[in-house]
């Protein structure tokens, strides 16, 4: 079942997620954190990269300039967010900082966590094909969602239009990341919806767990 072969694969089963911005990944991750399973939040670590005095902080502020700092000194994500997806060139930069040390970091919370127990490890990340880590996951899944319903989903926390467009154009588009996907769970509905998609998804992984523990 899964999309890795010719590797000796881990007791230890590592599921990716991954989904344009809004399509709601994150919260599919959550569900399945409810199910026993352990989350490498890529997200979460790479804001803590952001943090002053982090190996990225130095050369995020030198490359953008004091404009991205609040008044405590600390970057300003919004900002810098801002900043970033009004241009192709400057995400790109920001990338070239970032994604190397995320990356690594991300890798080494999965080594990690399969090596502290045997629960299911879900690895929550957007870039997770554009940094090759599908390639090491047992099973992919794909989170999709209209892009109207994605947009209003973004404005909904705060994120303008222009911005969300923005930071769409700069990911994977939804058919190459399909392509890549062991299942694709489509949560253009409710969250009801969308857990019970989940649930199902979570069901059929756990039963391939039980029938082969280091899956196939």
């Amino acid at each position: 079942m899964s999309r890795t072969r010719g590797k000796a694969q881990s007791p230890v089963p590592v599921i990716g997620i991954t989904g344009g911005a809004g399509s709601g990944k994150s919260a599919v991750a959550q569900i399945f954190r409810q199910r026993g399973a352990r989350v490498v939040d890529a997200d979460r670590l790479g804001h803590r990269l952001l943090r002053r005095g982090s190996r990225c902080y130095v050369k995020i502020v030198k490359a953008f300039g004091p404009g991205i700092l609040s008044r405590r000194g600390t970057i300003d994500r919004r900002r810098l967010g801002d900043l970033v997806f009004s241009g192709s060139r400057k995400w790109r930069r920001l990338n070239r900082i970032v994604h190397p040390e995320l990356v690594r970091q991300v890798k080494t919370r999965i080594s990690r966590l399969k090596r502290s127990g045997d629960g299911p490890v879900v690895v929550d990340a957007a870039l997770l094909a554009d940094w090759g880590l599908h390639r090491g996951m047992d099973w992919t899944i794909v989170v999709e969602a209209p892009v109207g319903i994605r947009l209003k989903r973004l404005e909904g926390k705060g994120v303008s239009r222009t911005k969300a467009r923005g930071i769409m154009a700069a990911q994977m588009t939804a058919g190459r990341l399909r392509r890549l996907a062991g299942e694709v769970i489509d949560n253009a509905g409710t969250r009801s919806a969308l857990k019970r998609r989940a649930g199902a998804a979570w069901s059929r992984i756990a039963k391939m767990v039980a029938k082969k523990p280091a899956m196939l």
